[in-house]
């Protein structure tokens, strides 16, 4: 093989494996994204012209209303009202601590959901809420039924025309985790939109040493 061929495939291999990596992460970056490849009616945001509620632009945290149609003839809107991290039992949305280990926070998500028209909707059995928790991980929250004081995510909870409800939902994380990843909301006949947590940087707990 003439030296320069060989020097030129030399000088290539490295090239190659830097697109395959790049690929390969690329790929799980997008497939962990639960909107991500999802062929359901996409929602809107309320108000804006501008494509927001992706992973590029995401939605704005307590402003931002986001709104999906229903099979039934009606329309959920949704949004996020407040997203905070708890490392306590001393917050207005928490009835109890029990089974919560030591070091460990909770990331607590309010939301308001409102139903107009025809049908009804329940959000327990209905709503979608994730959260990134990096570019390539996605978690689901938890209803929260014996800790949260509202939880949203109440099986008792069905809304109709006119109806609309306020309450939580949460992620439980070790202290210092970072919560700064979107919020990813949708149905189960909607594709997901993404909301930004808009939280500050971590903060270390009395008594834990962080992750």
């Amino acid at each position: 093989m003439p030296r320069r061929r060989l020097v030129a495939l030399l000088l290539a291999v490295p090239l190659v494996l830097v697109l395959v990596i790049g690929g390969i992460l690329g790929g799980r970056v997008l497939l962990a994204d639960p909107a991500f490849g999802d062929l359901r009616e996409r929602g809107t945001v309320e108000g804006s012209s501008w494509p927001r509620g992706g992973r590029a632009i995401p939605a704005a945290l307590g402003e931002d209303t986001l709104r999906w149609e229903t099979s039934e003839g009606g329309e959920l809107s949704v949004r996020v009202d407040r997203a905070e991290r708890v490392l306590d039992e001393g917050v207005d949305f928490v009835s109890g601590w029990d089974g919560v280990p030591l070091c460990t926070e909770m990331f607590i998500v309010e939301l308001t959901a409102a139903y107009e028209g025809a049908g009804s909707f329940e959000p327990a059995s209905q709503l979608e809420i994730q959260r990134m928790a990096g570019p390539a991980e996605a978690h689901t929250a938890a209803d929260g039924l014996d800790v949260l004081a509202e939880p949203l995510l109440d099986p008792e909870v069905r809304l109709e025309d006119g109806d609309s409800v306020t309450g939580t939902v949460y992620f439980r994380g070790e202290v210092n985790e970072d919560w700064s990843g979107h919020l990813v909301i949708g149905t189960d006949e909607g594709r997901p939109l993404h909301v930004n947590s808009a939280l500050p940087a971590p903060t270390m707990a009395s008594g834990c040493t962080g992750s």
